[in-house]
């Protein structure tokens, strides 16, 4: 990418359940060779932080910072549900939108944004979130948007949705990541509870 508003010169977008370690490093080879992109172009790495699959968020942060010691470069961590609700953010600026991913049994993490208090990235029980708020013409966005919208119009709020997969829009990471800095915006996991090995270790 030139600037934030620009296309990126090449992208490569593979759904994947698993072999993240083994497939991402020389897929991204290939995608520099076949773009002929030098390592002296990249002038900075962003990478999603979660929240997520703890394998993925810790696997994808391990590759970004690797890459950034290597190239003497920075390395910024875009949340996930930033990236979600950014091609949304782009087009609606004057209605709530709440980025939603599926954190099983009940729960949900989910960030509010366009909201007079914009909030951190939470984990909430779905039936609680929705009882604990009023919405008004809100539109909630995310692979559980659909779910969550006829939760809330279930109680009588005004809610709509943009579905989406799992998948962020990588150019949206892209552009996110221009803008941001190492400071504002640092590389590590955001966990918003205890991965299950951790809860072992501790019982």
């Amino acid at each position: 990418m030139r600037d934030a508003d620009s296309r990126p010169f090449a992208q490569s977008v593979i759904e994947m359940e698993r072999g993240h370690a083994e497939r991402l490093m020389p897929l991204l080879q290939d995608l520099l060779k076949d773009n002929h992109i030098f390592k002296k172009d990249i002038r900075k790495i962003a990478v999603t932080v979660g929240p997520g699959s703890y394998t993925g968020i810790r696997i994808g942060i391990a590759a970004a910072k690797t890459m950034g010691l290597a190239l003497n470069v920075p390395v910024v961590g875009i949340s996930t549900l930033a990236a979600l609700a950014a091609p949304l953010l782009e087009k609606i600026q004057e209605r709530p939108i709440f980025a939603v991913i599926n954190a099983r049994n009940d729960n949900i993490y989910i960030q509010s944004f366009n909201v007079q208090t914009p909030k951190m990235p939470e984990l909430k029980n779905r039936f609680e979130f929705i009882k604990q708020n009023q919405f008004k013409d809100v539109i909630f966005i995310g692979p559980e948007a659909k779910k969550m919208a006829f939760l809330a119009q279930d109680y009588g709020q005004n809610a709509d949705y943009v579905d989406q997969t799992n998948i962020c829009d990588i150019t949206f990471i892209a552009r996110l990541g221009w803008i941001a800095t190492v400071e504002t915006a640092t590389p590590l996991p955001l966990y918003l509870n205890t991965p299950s090995y951790k809860k072992l270790v501790n019982s």
